[in-house]
């Protein structure tokens, strides 16, 4: 019932061999002799024919035994690797589980459909698909179906190869974007080119409605789409890109936000009103996002602060009939930051209990209930915050953040041994050592007046950081921190921080910042260097070549600025 051939196997080896063996016993029970029997023996890998004539035919049953040569099973590995990898997340449905599925069957068709060209026989169980060299309609239906699909997965992986290019250069992009709106920027030579590229292959993989050959980005392509966008400048294209996330998606507030700024930088910086934004754009699209994703907490909060701002009641934006909406913690901590900006301590009070509730009931209680001795502090009750701290710090979700968070509220009571205390606590947690908690208590050992520790954490984490534009933030914060404790060690530790950054990065945007850091130490001649270099990273922004001839009247470089007055007016003038 196997199909193997005992009796063969048997006289060639002295025992059966073939893997196709089910281990039945159907051959034990019918052999008229009772010579077979199941038991130990020599491994079936080591057996050897037992004479030549025998070890030829073996070696034509083997060689028989298989449907696919040696090269034939490589190519076919590598269609089943090339449609599971052409087929996995098409249309940003098809699970990992199915596009293995889908490759095992299309290979198989390929291979089925390939017999049928080169065979003058083939088959699939009792269907005939060709006999004796002649092509039966079974065949040429089986070829059509084959070559249907076929032509699926070849266009799912000519739409999901673009979108892996892209997701690759996101993933080496190093620009923070609240970085891209500002005047001076311009992006490094390697950012330009990435940006470019991915912004063509995005566009590629769109659906053909949006001149693309796939189909429809999804609100994560969408957003790098932006980010790659905001790269070139085109702010106006990169906020059309967000806003179908806000219509199509299920965007973040700092999604929001940042729609926000490139609308604003699209509009030449737009009007700032009393929340620091152009209302007339911020409040149509915060108004837009909210209606369609009511969870929207910090968004919410921003037009009630900014109506406040106005005169305006602003607690309308919390006055919601969802009962669900109202129960959830987000929600009610962001209706109590609002009275706290208010000033209104007596209604912040009276909320703060059934915040305290939710937050206890929370996955991250720890976080939420240090949030809420902030709020606390500000009410100056000592008592709550003290309490809401200790909490914090020995409930579930504990991170470093909370144990940096009770070492502020310990320096704003005067409390600096417990304040040293609980910033050493936070460093020795799992995740203590990363760069954002190490820059967080390296800044609060400085108000703590422990410049010699505190310059040290700063070092750690610019040398785990591998973003650039992050090390040279912490530059530029040990500059000003330097400054303000007339600590030259420290400034200095800052400006090498900076420099290792540009260096390294080639970014224009880090050497102008590099230049205006140096400018203020009154390190003339390196700010002026450093500015000129900024110029020749970013050959096409006058911008740059605007604040290079102006730094160079500054430090003394007369001549050195009319050149890079000349060159400004050259890359401002339009190109026929």
């Amino acid at each position: 019932t196997s199909n193997v051939r005992v009796s063969e196997e048997v006289r060639d080896f002295g025992m059966v061999v073939d893997p196709g063996c089910m281990k039945c016993m159907d051959c034990v029970e019918a052999c008229p002799s009772d010579a077979l029997y199941l038991g130990f023996g020599a491994p079936a890998i080591g057996a050897k024919v037992r004479d030549k004539e025998g070890r030829a035919k073996s070696k034509a049953k083997a060689a028989g035994r298989y449907d696919l040569t040696w090269s034939g099973e490589i190519a076919a590995t590598l269609l089943f690797i090339a449609v599971f990898l052409g087929t996995r997340g098409m249309m940003d449905q098809v699970p990992m589980l199915l596009a293995g599925g889908l490759a095992a069957i299309v290979t198989y068709l390929i291979i089925q459909s390939w017999w049928v060209l080169t065979r003058p026989h083939a088959r699939v169980y009792g269907m005939i698909l060709k006999q004796k060299g002649k092509v039966r309609p079974a065949g040429i239906l089986f070829m059509l179906v084959t070559l249907v699909l076929a032509g699926v997965v070849a266009w799912g992986a000519q739409a999901r190869y673009p979108r892996w290019r892209a997701d690759m250069d996101y993933v080496r992009a190093t620009i923070p974007t609240g970085f891209m709106i500002r005047p001076e920027f311009a992006p490094g030579a390697a950012s330009l080119e990435r940006a470019r590229r991915s912004t063509e292959w995005l566009a590629q993989a769109d659906a053909f409605r949006y001149g693309g050959r796939g189909w429809t980005l999804n609100a994560e392509h969408r957003t790098r789409q932006a980010y790659f966008l905001s790269v070139l400048g085109r702010f106006e294209l990169a906020a059309d890109a967000l806003e179908r996330v806000v219509e199509e998606g299920r965007p973040g507030d700092p999604l929001v936000a940042q729609l926000i700024r490139l609308r604003q930088a699209a509009a030449g910086g737009g009007t700032p009103g009393p929340g620091g934004v152009d209302e007339s754009i911020a409040d149509p699209i915060q108004r837009r996002a909210l209606e369609l994703h009511p969870r929207l907490h910090n968004t919410r909060l921003e037009l009630a602060t900014r109506a406040g701002l106005r005169g305006d009641d602003g607690s309308v934006w919390f006055d919601v009939d969802d009962a669900s909406l109202r129960s959830e913690i987000g929600f009610r901590f962001m209706e109590l930051s609002y009275w706290n900006r208010a000033g209104e301590q007596d209604k912040v009070r009276e909320l703060m209990p059934g915040v305290i509730a939710l937050a206890e009931a929370d996955r991250n209680t720890a976080g939420w209930l240090a949030d809420c001795a902030g709020v606390a502090m500000n009410l100056g009750d000592v008592g709550m915050t003290m309490d809401l701290i200790e909490r914090a710090m020995n409930a579930r979700g504990v991170h470093p953040g909370v144990f940096f968070a009770a070492a502020e509220i310990a320096a704003r009571m005067g409390d600096a041994p417990l304040a040293l205390e609980r910033i050493d606590q936070g460093l020795a947690m799992r995740g203590g050592d990363g760069v954002m908690a190490l820059s967080r208590a390296a800044e609060l050992l400085l108000r703590l007046r422990e410049g010699e520790r505190g310059l040290a954490l700063y070092e750690q984490a610019a040398a785990q950081s591998a973003q650039p534009f992050e090390r040279a933030r912490i530059g530029e914060t040990l500059i000003r921190a330097g400054m303000g404790l007339q600590d030259r060690a420290m400034r200095d530790a800052g400006l090498a921080i900076m420099t290792r950054a540009a260096e390294d990065s080639g970014e224009p945007l880090i050497w102008h910042d590099l230049a205006v850091a140096a400018f203020q130490m009154n390190r003339f001649r390196e700010a002026g260097d450093a500015i000129v270099r900024a110029a020749e990273l970013a050959p096409g922004s006058a911008e740059l070549a605007r604040r290079a001839a102006e730094m160079s009247v500054q430090v003394g470089f007369p001549d050195r600025a009319a050149e890079w007055t000349a060159e400004a007016e050259r890359r401002a003038t339009p190109r026929p």
